[in-house]
């Protein structure tokens, strides 16, 4: 019975790699974007945003969650990312060993990104398991990532404030050598409305029925 029980573990573990330490009720409200070329799929209004924590100093700052490599960031002071705007790029050059894999945050114009501030950091993401950043921008022009709220950031620019400043809009996309990328963004801080499996509560339509199964099978399991 164990080893059948650790039989499906690893299936679901391997299969759909759900992180067991990001719970389901982590995407409570997210919002949800399949990233399908390395242009922006879909712009979105910061001003809109409904978890957007911003202190008295600060822009932008949202929690979101990566499934995927090379995937993009985009900030931009309109809703048109064909022209010059910030970019930051997670996890690039997967897939190619004759390149460190690397994040930085770059001015866009076009397809070209540069000059940019680049930290070689590993595999910060995968194509199984969710990965947890935190993005902020504050007024004075730095922009920053880190996987923790109160962690250091791992990756920080400061922009001029006079060029494509401050963001108004901000879209997603990933790199053209990347087949499959996904984001969940505009995520609550802190989910206190529904359960830890989101039993007896409303799973919203923006969590994917998979992870919803899946997650409730490994908590199953785990605390038989």
């Amino acid at each position: 019975m164990i080893l059948c029980k650790l039989l499906i573990l690893i299936i679901v573990s391997g299969c759909f790699a759900y992180d067991e330490n990001i719970k389901v009720t982590d995407f409570y409200e997210c919002e949800e974007v399949f990233l399908k070329s390395e242009d922006v799929n879909d712009v979105y209004p910061i001003s809109c945003l409904w978890n957007n924590q911003i202190d008295d100093n600060e822009v932008l700052c949202i929690k979101l969650y990566v499934l995927g490599y090379d995937m993009h960031i985009r900030l931009s002071d309109g809703d048109d990312f064909s022209k010059e705007h910030h970019g930051i790029y997670i996890s690039g050059n997967i897939g190619n060993p004759n390149w460190a894999v690397k994040s930085g945050i770059a001015l866009v114009s076009g397809t070209y990104w540069g000059p940019s501030k680049e930290v070689i950091t590993t595999n910060l993401t995968n194509i199984f398991f969710y990965t947890e950043f935190f993005l902020v921008v504050t007024k004075d022009g730095w922009i920053s990532l880190s996987q923790h709220k109160d962690a250091k950031p791992f990756l920080s620019k400061q922009v001029s404030v006079s060029r494509n400043f401050p963001p108004t809009h901000i879209g997603f996309s990933r790199s053209q050598f990347v087949k499959y990328a996904r984001v969940l963004f505009d995520c609550p801080f802190k989910v206190e409305s529904i359960t830890r499996m989101g039993i007896g509560s409303k799973i919203p339509e923006t969590v994917p029925f998979q992870i919803v199964f899946f997650t409730i099978v490994r908590e199953f399991l785990l605390n038989k």
